[in-house]
């Protein structure tokens, strides 16, 4: 459980990074389709965040403190629309390389295997929406 708890805070910590970042640049992107892109995928990375953090607290942890930063960058976001969803494909591929890596661990829970596998699965299908998006830009 101790791998389980370590995997689930770096992930959550990653989740709400990218929600932040993009419901930043939401703000100076308002009244745009990149500006509803950006917010949809906020949402949708925050409400990960939320099913980790259950998880932890199911294993008796609590959430960690938002990160610092790093995983995106935030200039580029809200930027013009053609960077920032490059900026946007770059952040989604990171955590999906960070989510196989944590579903092809050992020693990890069933439960906690089957909600990053889930994860996955929804950050593959945000990342494809992104690129669909971005062949219309």
């Amino acid at each position: 459980m101790c791998k389980d708890t370590i995997l689930l805070v770096a992930h959550i910590g990653a989740f709400n990074e990218v929600s932040d970042a993009y419901a930043e640049a939401c703000r100076t992107n308002r009244g745009t389709a990149y500006g509803v892109e950006l917010r949809t995928l906020a949402a949708a990375h925050g409400a990960l965040a939320l099913r980790f953090e259950a998880r932890l607290r199911e294993l008796g942890g609590h959430a960690p403190s938002r990160p610092g930063g790093g995983l995106v960058d935030v200039v580029t976001l809200a930027g013009e629309p053609h960077t920032g969803v490059v900026e946007v494909l770059r952040s989604e591929n990171l955590l999906i390389e960070d989510l196989e890596a944590t579903h092809r661990a050992t020693g990890l829970s069933e439960d906690t295997r089957r909600l990053v596998q889930t994860s996955l699965f929804r950050v593959r299908a945000h990342a494809h929406r992104v690129e669909t998006f971005r062949a219309t830009l």
